[in-house]
Protein backbone atom coordinates (compact mmCIF):
# COMPACT_ATOMS: atom_id res chain seq x y z
CA UNK A 1 0.00 0.00 0.00
CA UNK A 2 1.26 3.49 -0.73
CA UNK A 3 1.31 6.52 1.47
CA UNK A 4 -1.56 8.92 2.18
CA UNK A 5 -1.10 12.20 4.00
CA UNK A 6 -3.36 15.07 4.86
CA UNK A 7 -2.03 18.60 4.45
CA UNK A 8 -0.43 19.89 7.65
CA UNK A 9 -1.89 22.98 9.32
CA UNK A 10 0.20 25.57 11.15
CA UNK A 11 -0.60 23.84 14.42
CA UNK A 12 -0.85 20.13 15.09
CA UNK A 13 -4.38 20.11 16.47
CA UNK A 14 -5.71 18.34 13.39
CA UNK A 15 -5.46 14.57 13.10
CA UNK A 16 -2.77 13.45 10.70
CA UNK A 17 -3.52 10.36 8.64
CA UNK A 18 -0.53 8.39 7.45
CA UNK A 19 -0.49 4.97 5.78
CA UNK A 20 2.85 3.53 4.73
CA UNK A 21 4.51 0.15 4.28
CA UNK A 22 7.90 1.73 4.98
CA UNK A 23 8.60 1.61 8.70
CA UNK A 24 11.83 3.61 8.87
CA UNK A 25 13.73 6.13 6.82
CA UNK A 26 17.39 6.24 7.87
CA UNK A 27 18.60 9.77 7.06
CA UNK A 28 22.38 10.25 7.00
CA UNK A 29 23.42 13.90 6.64
CA UNK A 30 26.97 14.64 5.53
CA UNK A 31 29.16 17.63 4.73
CA UNK A 32 32.81 17.11 3.79
CA UNK A 33 33.03 13.87 5.79
CA UNK A 34 36.08 12.03 7.00
CA UNK A 35 35.90 9.12 4.55
CA UNK A 36 36.99 6.62 7.19
CA UNK A 37 34.08 7.57 9.42
CA UNK A 38 31.39 7.76 6.76
CA UNK A 39 32.49 4.35 5.47
CA UNK A 40 32.00 2.90 8.95
CA UNK A 41 28.62 4.64 9.25
CA UNK A 42 27.41 3.16 5.94
CA UNK A 43 28.76 -0.28 6.76
CA UNK A 44 26.94 -0.24 10.12
CA UNK A 45 23.70 0.68 8.33
CA UNK A 46 24.25 -2.17 5.86
CA UNK A 47 24.67 -4.61 8.74
CA UNK A 48 21.52 -3.54 10.60
CA UNK A 49 19.11 -6.34 11.37
CA UNK A 50 16.15 -5.40 9.16
CA UNK A 51 14.18 -8.64 9.33
CA UNK A 52 10.44 -7.99 9.18
CA UNK A 53 10.96 -4.22 8.97
CA UNK A 54 10.54 -1.92 5.95
CA UNK A 55 13.65 0.29 5.76
CA UNK A 56 15.00 2.85 3.32
CA UNK A 57 18.26 4.78 3.54
CA UNK A 58 18.63 8.38 2.39
CA UNK A 59 22.14 9.83 2.21
CA UNK A 60 22.01 13.63 2.12
CA UNK A 61 24.98 15.47 0.59
CA UNK A 62 25.14 19.04 1.91
CA UNK A 63 27.63 20.41 -0.66
CA UNK A 64 30.56 18.12 0.08
CA UNK A 65 33.78 18.59 -1.90
CA UNK A 66 34.29 16.24 -3.64
CA UNK A 67 30.60 15.31 -3.88
CA UNK A 68 29.59 12.08 -2.16
CA UNK A 69 28.47 10.67 -5.52
CA UNK A 70 32.10 10.75 -6.68
CA UNK A 71 33.42 8.70 -3.77
CA UNK A 72 33.77 5.00 -4.67
CA UNK A 73 32.67 3.59 -1.31
CA UNK A 74 29.50 5.73 -1.36
CA UNK A 75 28.68 4.58 -4.90
CA UNK A 76 29.27 0.98 -3.83
CA UNK A 77 26.88 1.40 -0.90
CA UNK A 78 24.19 2.99 -3.07
CA UNK A 79 24.53 0.37 -5.81
CA UNK A 80 24.50 -2.62 -3.48
CA UNK A 81 21.95 -1.65 -0.84
CA UNK A 82 18.19 -1.88 -1.49
CA UNK A 83 15.93 1.15 -1.08
CA UNK A 84 18.86 3.56 -0.90
CA UNK A 85 19.07 7.06 -2.40
CA UNK A 86 21.45 10.00 -2.53
CA UNK A 87 19.71 13.35 -2.06
CA UNK A 88 21.39 16.75 -2.49
CA UNK A 89 20.80 19.63 -0.05
CA UNK A 90 22.02 22.80 -1.74
CA UNK A 91 21.27 25.20 1.12
CA UNK A 92 24.06 24.90 3.68
CA UNK A 93 23.42 23.74 7.23
CA UNK A 94 22.41 20.63 9.15
CA UNK A 95 18.78 21.73 9.46
CA UNK A 96 18.54 22.17 5.69
CA UNK A 97 20.11 18.76 5.13
CA UNK A 98 17.64 17.13 7.49
CA UNK A 99 14.74 18.93 5.83
CA UNK A 100 15.88 17.55 2.47
CA UNK A 101 16.01 14.07 3.96
CA UNK A 102 12.59 14.39 5.57
CA UNK A 103 11.14 15.62 2.29
CA UNK A 104 12.42 12.53 0.49
CA UNK A 105 11.44 10.08 3.21
CA UNK A 106 8.60 7.54 2.95
CA UNK A 107 8.92 5.97 6.40
CA UNK A 108 6.59 6.31 9.36
CA UNK A 109 9.63 7.11 11.51
CA UNK A 110 12.99 8.69 10.71
CA UNK A 111 16.32 7.66 12.21
CA UNK A 112 18.87 10.48 11.96
CA UNK A 113 22.54 9.62 11.75
CA UNK A 114 25.51 11.91 11.29
CA UNK A 115 28.40 10.72 9.18
CA UNK A 116 30.37 9.96 12.36
CA UNK A 117 27.76 7.64 13.90
CA UNK A 118 28.06 3.85 13.95
CA UNK A 119 24.85 2.17 15.10
CA UNK A 120 24.71 -1.25 16.71
CA UNK A 121 23.28 -4.02 14.47
CA UNK A 122 20.19 -4.44 16.69
CA UNK A 123 19.23 -0.73 16.67
CA UNK A 124 16.16 -0.99 14.44
CA UNK A 125 14.82 -4.17 16.03
CA UNK A 126 15.16 -2.65 19.50
CA UNK A 127 13.59 0.62 18.33
CA UNK A 128 10.71 -1.32 16.80
CA UNK A 129 10.11 -3.12 20.10
CA UNK A 130 10.29 0.13 22.09
CA UNK A 131 7.66 1.63 19.81
CA UNK A 132 5.42 -1.40 20.36
CA UNK A 133 5.76 -1.25 24.13
CA UNK A 134 5.50 2.54 24.46
CA UNK A 135 3.24 3.93 21.72
CA UNK A 136 2.95 7.31 23.49
CA UNK A 137 6.65 8.05 22.90
CA UNK A 138 7.31 10.01 19.71
CA UNK A 139 11.09 10.40 19.97
CA UNK A 140 13.74 7.91 21.05
CA UNK A 141 17.49 8.21 21.47
CA UNK A 142 20.29 5.87 22.50
CA UNK A 143 20.97 5.27 26.17
CA UNK A 144 24.39 3.89 25.30
CA UNK A 145 26.71 6.21 23.37
CA UNK A 146 30.30 5.05 23.13
CA UNK A 147 32.75 7.82 22.25
CA UNK A 148 35.62 6.48 20.16
CA UNK A 149 38.64 8.66 19.45
CA UNK A 150 39.72 7.20 16.15
CA UNK A 151 43.14 8.89 16.17
CA UNK A 152 43.62 8.97 19.92
CA UNK A 153 43.34 11.97 22.23
CA UNK A 154 45.74 13.94 24.42
CA UNK A 155 46.14 12.99 28.07
CA UNK A 156 43.75 14.87 30.32
CA UNK A 157 41.10 15.46 27.66
CA UNK A 158 39.33 12.11 27.39
CA UNK A 159 37.05 12.52 30.41
CA UNK A 160 35.97 16.00 29.34
CA UNK A 161 35.54 14.93 25.74
CA UNK A 162 33.36 11.94 26.68
CA UNK A 163 30.61 14.23 27.99
CA UNK A 164 31.03 16.95 25.36
CA UNK A 165 30.56 14.37 22.60
CA UNK A 166 27.38 13.01 24.26
CA UNK A 167 28.87 9.87 25.77
CA UNK A 168 26.49 8.04 28.10
CA UNK A 169 25.60 4.62 29.49
CA UNK A 170 22.28 4.56 31.33
CA UNK A 171 20.79 1.47 32.96
CA UNK A 172 17.06 1.87 32.41
CA UNK A 173 14.65 2.94 29.71
CA UNK A 174 13.20 6.34 30.65
CA UNK A 175 10.91 8.89 29.03
CA UNK A 176 8.81 11.90 29.93
CA UNK A 177 6.42 14.47 28.50
CA UNK A 178 7.24 17.64 30.43
CA UNK A 179 7.36 21.08 28.80
CA UNK A 180 10.90 21.73 29.98
CA UNK A 181 14.08 19.92 28.97
CA UNK A 182 14.56 16.68 30.91
CA UNK A 183 17.72 14.56 31.37
CA UNK A 184 16.02 11.68 29.56
CA UNK A 185 15.29 13.69 26.41
CA UNK A 186 17.49 12.60 23.49
CA UNK A 187 19.99 14.71 21.59
CA UNK A 188 20.87 14.30 17.92
CA UNK A 189 23.15 11.26 17.93
CA UNK A 190 20.95 8.36 16.82
CA UNK A 191 17.72 10.34 17.25
CA UNK A 192 14.60 8.54 15.97
CA UNK A 193 11.32 10.42 15.57
CA UNK A 194 7.77 9.96 14.40
CA UNK A 195 7.35 11.42 10.91
CA UNK A 196 3.98 12.91 11.87
CA UNK A 197 5.93 15.34 14.05
CA UNK A 198 8.78 15.91 11.61
CA UNK A 199 6.61 16.99 8.69
CA UNK A 200 5.07 19.88 10.67
CA UNK A 201 8.54 20.68 12.05
CA UNK A 202 9.65 21.31 8.47
CA UNK A 203 6.69 23.65 7.94
CA UNK A 204 7.54 25.59 11.10
CA UNK A 205 11.18 26.00 10.02
CA UNK A 206 10.27 27.08 6.50
CA UNK A 207 7.72 29.51 7.92
CA UNK A 208 10.40 31.19 10.03
CA UNK A 209 8.84 30.19 13.36
CA UNK A 210 11.87 28.14 14.40
CA UNK A 211 15.32 29.66 14.05
CA UNK A 212 17.82 27.03 15.27
CA UNK A 213 20.03 26.19 12.28
CA UNK A 214 22.31 23.52 13.69
CA UNK A 215 25.87 23.20 12.46
CA UNK A 216 26.45 25.37 9.44
CA UNK A 217 29.84 25.45 7.78
CA UNK A 218 32.42 26.13 10.48
CA UNK A 219 29.89 27.17 13.13
CA UNK A 220 29.03 24.77 15.96
CA UNK A 221 25.62 26.14 16.89
CA UNK A 222 22.99 23.61 17.85
CA UNK A 223 19.40 23.68 19.04
CA UNK A 224 17.66 21.97 16.14
CA UNK A 225 17.59 18.62 17.95
CA UNK A 226 16.12 20.31 21.01
CA UNK A 227 13.39 21.91 18.92
CA UNK A 228 12.49 18.64 17.21
CA UNK A 229 12.14 16.89 20.57
CA UNK A 230 10.30 19.78 22.25
CA UNK A 231 7.81 19.96 19.37
CA UNK A 232 7.09 16.29 20.05
CA UNK A 233 6.51 17.05 23.75
CA UNK A 234 4.48 20.18 22.96
CA UNK A 235 2.03 18.02 21.04
CA UNK A 236 1.46 15.64 23.95
CA UNK A 237 3.87 12.83 23.08
CA UNK A 238 6.75 11.67 25.24
CA UNK A 239 10.47 11.55 24.45
CA UNK A 240 13.06 9.27 25.94
CA UNK A 241 16.14 7.11 25.75
CA UNK A 242 16.93 3.46 26.27
CA UNK A 243 20.06 1.37 26.89
CA UNK A 244 18.65 -1.01 24.31
CA UNK A 245 19.70 1.54 21.68
CA UNK A 246 23.45 1.83 21.17
CA UNK A 247 25.65 3.91 18.90
CA UNK A 248 29.34 4.78 18.66
CA UNK A 249 30.25 8.44 18.16
CA UNK A 250 33.48 8.49 16.15
CA UNK A 251 35.74 11.47 16.88
CA UNK A 252 38.79 12.10 14.64
CA UNK A 253 41.88 14.12 15.54
CA UNK A 254 40.56 17.39 14.11
CA UNK A 255 37.82 17.39 16.77
CA UNK A 256 39.61 15.63 19.62
CA UNK A 257 41.35 18.80 20.77
CA UNK A 258 40.72 21.51 23.34
CA UNK A 259 40.06 24.32 20.86
CA UNK A 260 37.26 22.43 19.10
CA UNK A 261 35.83 21.17 22.37
CA UNK A 262 35.66 24.70 23.77
CA UNK A 263 33.80 25.93 20.69
CA UNK A 264 31.42 22.98 20.91
CA UNK A 265 30.73 23.57 24.63
CA UNK A 266 29.96 27.22 23.89
CA UNK A 267 27.87 26.58 20.75
CA UNK A 268 25.80 23.75 22.19
CA UNK A 269 24.76 25.94 25.14
CA UNK A 270 24.31 29.19 23.22
CA UNK A 271 21.04 28.17 21.54
CA UNK A 272 19.64 26.00 24.33
CA UNK A 273 17.15 28.35 26.01
CA UNK A 274 16.11 30.10 22.79
CA UNK A 275 15.39 26.76 21.12
CA UNK A 276 12.91 25.84 23.86
CA UNK A 277 11.40 29.31 24.24
CA UNK A 278 10.39 29.43 20.57
CA UNK A 279 8.19 26.35 21.08
CA UNK A 280 7.04 26.62 24.70
CA UNK A 281 5.40 30.04 25.23
CA UNK A 282 5.57 29.91 29.03
CA UNK A 283 9.20 28.77 29.16
CA UNK A 284 10.82 32.18 29.53
CA UNK A 285 8.69 33.19 32.52
CA UNK A 286 8.01 29.86 34.22
CA UNK A 287 10.99 27.60 33.53
CA UNK A 288 14.09 29.48 32.41
CA UNK A 289 16.43 30.82 35.10
CA UNK A 290 16.71 34.58 35.34
CA UNK A 291 19.90 35.94 33.73
CA UNK A 292 22.50 37.44 36.00
CA UNK A 293 22.98 41.19 35.96
CA UNK A 294 25.47 42.53 33.42
CA UNK A 295 27.85 43.47 36.23
CA UNK A 296 27.72 40.05 37.90
CA UNK A 297 27.95 38.18 34.58
CA UNK A 298 30.88 40.26 33.36
CA UNK A 299 32.67 40.07 36.73
CA UNK A 300 32.39 36.25 36.84
CA UNK A 301 33.61 35.87 33.26
CA UNK A 302 36.64 38.09 33.79
CA UNK A 303 37.45 36.38 37.10
CA UNK A 304 37.25 32.91 35.56
CA UNK A 305 39.16 34.02 32.50
CA UNK A 306 41.92 35.39 34.72
CA UNK A 307 42.00 32.12 36.66
CA UNK A 308 42.35 30.22 33.40
CA UNK A 309 45.19 32.48 32.24
CA UNK A 310 46.98 31.85 35.55
CA UNK A 311 46.48 28.08 35.40
CA UNK A 312 45.27 27.08 31.94
CA UNK A 313 43.78 23.65 32.58
CA UNK A 314 41.43 22.10 29.99
CA UNK A 315 38.63 21.75 32.55
CA UNK A 316 38.70 25.47 33.34
CA UNK A 317 38.37 26.42 29.69
CA UNK A 318 35.47 24.02 29.08
CA UNK A 319 33.64 25.19 32.20
CA UNK A 320 34.12 28.82 31.20
CA UNK A 321 32.93 28.21 27.64
CA UNK A 322 29.88 26.33 28.96
CA UNK A 323 29.05 29.07 31.46
CA UNK A 324 29.34 31.86 28.88
CA UNK A 325 27.23 29.96 26.33
CA UNK A 326 24.49 29.15 28.83
CA UNK A 327 24.25 32.68 30.26
CA UNK A 328 24.43 34.23 26.78
CA UNK A 329 21.48 32.02 25.82
CA UNK A 330 19.46 33.45 28.72
CA UNK A 331 20.45 36.98 27.68
CA UNK A 332 19.16 36.15 24.21
CA UNK A 333 15.65 35.11 25.26
CA UNK A 334 15.40 38.20 27.50
CA UNK A 335 16.65 40.40 24.63
CA UNK A 336 19.63 41.72 26.56
CA UNK A 337 22.97 42.76 25.12
CA UNK A 338 26.04 40.86 26.27
CA UNK A 339 28.51 42.91 28.32
CA UNK A 340 31.48 44.09 26.26
CA UNK A 341 33.91 42.26 28.51
CA UNK A 342 32.07 38.98 27.80
CA UNK A 343 32.36 39.51 24.04
CA UNK A 344 36.05 40.25 24.60
CA UNK A 345 36.59 36.90 26.34
CA UNK A 346 34.56 35.05 23.69
CA UNK A 347 36.86 36.50 21.04
CA UNK A 348 40.03 35.82 23.02
CA UNK A 349 39.05 32.21 23.55
CA UNK A 350 37.99 31.91 19.86
CA UNK A 351 34.67 30.37 20.81
CA UNK A 352 32.79 31.71 17.79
Amino acid sequence: MGQLETSFPETLNAIVIRISNMDYSIIICSFNPDDRLLLRCLEAVRLLDKRGIGVETIVVDNNSVPPLAERPYVRHFLNNSPDTRLVPAKEQGLVNARIAGIGAAQGQWALFLDDDNEVEPTYLQELHELRRRHPSVGAWGPGHVEVEFTDGIANGLEGLAYHIFQGKKIRFTEFASIRNWQPCYPFGTGLAMCMDILKPYVSWVKGGELSATGRKGATLASGEDIQMVMLCVREGLAAGQSPRLGVAHLIPAKRANLQYMGRLAFGSNLDFHAAIAELIPEYREEWAPQPQTAFKFGFKVIKRYGSWLWNATPAKKIKLATYIGSMASLYGIHRKQLPKCVNFVIDRLKLR
